[in-house]
């Protein structure tokens, strides 16, 4: 399977890093954090997964459900239709029971 090379390049950084989970990512573009998303979860790099996870987690921090759509549907092929979206959006939201996992 193809992955983009600057993807792995990013994926072998935080895997070369000696501490994981700390490694800067912040200044890695949003379509080439995505990219090295799915490259650490097809190569089961857990701590790089972890990092950059944690990293997409911060940049949807405190965005809207409008924004979060913006961000993570880009293209309109993938965007929600209105009918559908409606329906979503006057669903309650998901609170796990146990919260500590989660922060």
């Amino acid at each position: 399977v193809d992955r983009p090379a600057a993807a792995l390049c990013v994926v072998t950084s935080i895997c070369e890093s000696t501490h994981e989970p700390l490694h800067p990512v912040a200044d890695v573009a949003f379509d080439k954090l995505m990219d090295a998303i799915e490259a650490a979860h097809y190569l089961a790099a857990d701590g790089a997964l972890s990092c950059l996870a944690n990293e997409l987690f911060c940049r949807m921090s405190g965005k809207s459900v409008d924004e979060l759509i913006a961000m993570l549907c880009p293209s309109a092929d993938e965007a929600i239709p209105d009918s559908e979206r409606a329906s979503q959006l006057a669903e309650p939201l998901f609170e796990p029971d146990d919260i500590a996992g989660y922060e």
